[in-house]
């Protein structure tokens, strides 16, 4: 069911429809206990307006609201209660699980064509589908060279899978001083992965920069340079001039104007800021 579900071309639509699925289940499941089942099949719109109107007293001997009455009579599976807000309640709740049941039945063709064989309409273990969707979508949202069977054994093997991440968690200290001693000695600042630090950086993008580097060491110390200016810009104060450059939004000319016009405003605070009379 898990390797079916992982080939879904859109998990959080399925998500979605599944969730509406077992909404309606649980609601299907407590109105089940009030109404005999063709309730759930029958036009019940109609009866609300006159069910409504018999909040007043003249409206109850009218014949509306007491034929109204008579067929939701024929729908529950108990006396109908003897005030007009309750048996109101009643049709509400037969109108809340069919608007439920439309909302999961008007994505019905991409969850059969999403769940083929475990789609079975209305007997559909919505519950028990949910869930499987939920950890497909965290496989998914994980890393991305996982192969279904993979992450299909691991999720069958919980004491392997635990093996595997005490494992990891003892190792990633030690990988993590690695890829930093490697930048230090390359003396890459931080922000050269679009990070405030390293820590934060995933490792396959400080290995494919790095591998990138290695294949460009013509330019490094051009880039090493470029690299440190943009870092004093920021710590200068002037990220958004920072930024600018870095995506080329400003070429070197426009640049250096707006930077002109920068310190002179820098300048002109610190004056006002010795002499108040300025």
């Amino acid at each position: 069911m898990a390797r079916r579900i992982l080939q879904c071309r859109d998990l959080p639509r399925l998500r979605e429809g599944l969730e509406a699925g077992a909404e309606w289940r649980k609601a299907l499941d407590v109105a089940e206990q009030s109404f005999v089942e063709a309730a759930f099949s029958a036009p019940v719109v109609g009866l609300r307006a006159p069910l409504v109107a018999g909040s007043s007293f003249f409206v109850r001997w009218g014949s509306g609201y007491r034929k109204a009455s008579n067929t939701l009579a024929s729908l529950v599976r108990t006396e109908l209660p003897g005030d007009a807000p309750q048996r109101v309640a009643l049709v509400d709740e037969l109108l809340n699980v069919a608007s439920l049941q439309k909302r999961w039945d008007s994505d019905m063709e991409f969850c059969i064509q999403s769940l083929g064989e475990y789609w079975r309409g209305e007997r559909t273990d919505f519950g028990r589908l949910l869930t499987i969707t939920l950890w497909c979508e965290r496989v998914a949202a994980g890393a991305s060279d996982c192969s279904v069977d993979a992450a299909l054994r691991l999720a069958q093997s919980p004491e392997d899978l635990a093996r595997q991440y005490r494992s990891l968690s003892e190792q990633a200290p030690l990988a993590r001083r690695a890829v930093d001693d490697v930048l230090n000695i390359l003396d890459i600042e931080p922000e050269a992965f679009s990070k405030q630090e390293t820590g934060s950086s995933e490792l396959d993008d400080i290995a494919y920069r790095v591998e990138r580097m290695a294949q460009s060491t013509d330019r490094y110390v051009n880039w090493a340079q470029l690299s440190r200016h943009h870092s004093k810009l920021v710590k200068a104060g002037l990220p958004d001039l920072a930024l600018k450059m870095r995506t080329l939004a400003l070429d070197g000319a426009a640049a250096a104007t707006e930077l002109r016009y920068a310190r002179s405003e820098r300048l002109w605070k610190a004056a006002i800021g010795a002499s108040p009379a300025l």
